[in-house]
C-alpha cells in the first residue's frame, strides 16, 4: 500500500468503534516471518500468504459472507451495550 502500511490500516480498523467488530484477513506476499505474529497481535483474524489457492479464497469469501449476515441479523445493542428486547 503506497500511503500507508496494512498494520496502520489494522490498526485504525481495531481502534474505530464502528469498525472495530468487522473481520480482516490480511492477505499478503510478504516473506517477513514476523508479518503474521504482528498481524494476529493487532486484531486480525485470519493470515493469508499470496499466492493463495483460489478454491480457499472463495471458501474464505463465503465464510466471510456468513458472519456479515449473522451480524446483520443480530439485535441492535443500545448505548448500555445490552441488547434491545
Amino acid at each position: 500500500m503506497p500511503l500507508t502500511s496494512g498494520f496502520e490500516v489494522l490498526k485504525f480498523v481495531r481502534a474505530t468503534p464502528e469498525l472495530k467488530h468487522l473481520p480482516v484477513v490480511i492477505f499478503t506476499s510478504s516473506l517477513h516471518p514476523d508479518c503474521e505474529r504482528q498481524s494476529m497481535s493487532l486484531g486480525a483474524n485470519l493470515f493469508l500468504m499470496k499466492p493463495g489457492v483460489f478454491p480457499e479464497v472463495v471458501e474464505l469469501a463465503r465464510n466471510l459472507y456468513q458472519l456479515l449476515r449473522q451480524w446483520r441479523e443480530k439485535p441492535a445493542a443500545d448505548s448500555t451495550g445490552c441488547a434491545n428486547d
